[in-house]
């Protein structure tokens, strides 16, 4: 498994692999996420973040040269103000793995490899936020030493 950074050329790759997280999103929200995503559109947004300088986006490719998964995070930088200090951090905005690779250790591969992207810009903390009805990326989030910190709560009217 190879894991590295993704470039325009592995657009197509990310579109696919976002569709299977997107798919998940959109059955448990669809007031909230869509689903199908026009590939396209899809595509042009992920194109826009490529060049961003604070995004990342890591590609696992198998052994047939096959796109198994993808993290795409962000470094976020805040100021110290009255309430808090400065806090530098590596943001994870996205992940998916294939369904035929997951449980075979490329989410740990993608996820040791933006922690060690992460330390070479010495950003001593990764977060990330998850959807309280996706109990199996939260079993693998802790698995690999993430600790839960903070609750959201919503209300419509």
């Amino acid at each position: 498994m190879e894991i590295r950074k993704a470039t325009s050329n592995d657009i197509a790759s990310l579109v696919s692999l976002n569709n299977t997280v997107q798919r998940i999103h959109a059955e448990a929200h669809p007031h909230i996420f869509k689903y199908p995503t026009d590939p396209q559109e899809m595509g042009l947004f992920f194109s826009q973040h490529l060049d961003k300088e604070n995004d990342i986006f890591l590609l696992a490719i198998d052994e047939s040269e096959a796109a198994a998964g993808y993290v795409w995070a962000a470094v976020n930088c805040a100021p110290e103000d009255a309430f808090r200090f400065e806090r530098r951090i590596m943001y994870i905005n996205q992940m998916a793995v294939a369904p035929t690779h997951r449980h075979t250790g490329v989410g740990r591969m993608l996820m040791q490899r933006l922690e060690e992207y992460a330390r070479e810009l010495q950003i001593q903390r990764v977060d990330l936020d998850s959807w309280m009805f996706n109990k199996e990326a939260h079993t693998f989030f802790e698995k690999i030493g993430f600790a839960k910190y903070n609750i959201k709560f919503w209300k419509y009217l």
